[in-house]
């Protein structure tokens, strides 16, 4: 697929529509070659449907999935006191490709779940406002590892390995989620911002109590004692908060590192 030179909305839809007709090969592609993930497809079954799982009809998705499996039964009594089996069943992890209207791509994961067991968030925008231009094989095997490894969490027969883990903390804290219906920013973003915040309410606080309570009260001789003292007493905040920023900031570049180190393996 090639961008369009002065391109319109619709050019984009088209775009699209190329990808709904050729991504279901590519995909096969993927799992053929993946040995890694073959219990899902043999416990789920991997569905691949370039117009949505909602009986292929919508022309605005593309979704990549484990089906639904029973993985155990319980008895229950009736309302007239007879028993019956009630199977439970547990539906595998979504990877939903949704164009929006001005032709750009939302790209999302839904977690696995049973009627017991869900995980915290509903949805994870793993991005958003894409060209649809870029849903080519090279960019399309990143997200097969993203469903792959989220599979592997939050399914009860998961086994995540040390590379599924590190995707995860990546999804959960530098993606946008779903929890209870709202949208959250991302939790790295949340963080810095009220590392920073912290850093400028405690600073400034202290410097203004004391220019409007102590130092009027105060003589040269006293007053330079106590600028000594809260000098050093604000100097020592300013490097408490600087030192916990700059933590944050190692474990968001360790974290972007083992993610590129898990895209060049992946290629």
């Amino acid at each position: 697929m090639r961008k369009v030179k002065n391109e319109t909305r619709y050019d984009r839809a088209k775009l699209f529509e190329t990808f709904q007709a050729t991504g279901q090969s590519v995909f096969e592609k993927f799992k053929n070659e993946d040995n890694n993930y073959q219990k899902f497809h043999d416990y789920y079954s991997l569905c691949i449907c370039p117009k949505g799982r909602m009986g292929g009809v919508d022309n605005r998705k593309f979704e990549v999935f484990y089906g639904n499996r029973i993985f155990d039964l319980k008895k229950k009594i009736k309302s007239d006191l007879s028993v019956e089996d009630e199977f439970l069943t547990e539906h595998g992890t979504i990877l939903s490709f949704q164009l929006n209207d001005h032709g750009y791509v939302a790209i999302m994961l839904f977690p696995s779940r049973t009627e017991y067991t869900k995980a915290q968030e509903s949805a994870i925008f793993v991005d958003n406002y894409i060209h649809p231009y870029k849903l080519n094989e090279l960019f399309l095997k990143k997200y097969w590892n993203y469903l792959n490894s989220y599979m592997e969490y939050t399914s009860i027969d998961g086994c995540p390995t040390t590379i599924d883990k590190i995707r995860h903390i990546y999804l959960k804290y530098f993606k946008n989620l779903v929890i209870d219906g709202k949208y959250h920013q991302k939790k790295i973003t949340t963080w810095l911002l009220s590392a920073v915040k912290y850093a400028f309410t405690v600073g400034l606080s202290g410097f203004l109590i004391f220019i409007f309570t102590i130092l009027p009260k105060m003589n040269d001789k006293e007053t330079n004692k106590q600028l000594n003292s809260i000098q050093s007493d604000l100097e020592e905040i300013i490097k408490n908060q600087k030192n916990q920023i700059e933590k944050i900031s190692k474990d968001t570049i360790f974290l972007k590192q083992e993610n590129l180190k898990i895209k060049s393996k992946s290629k």
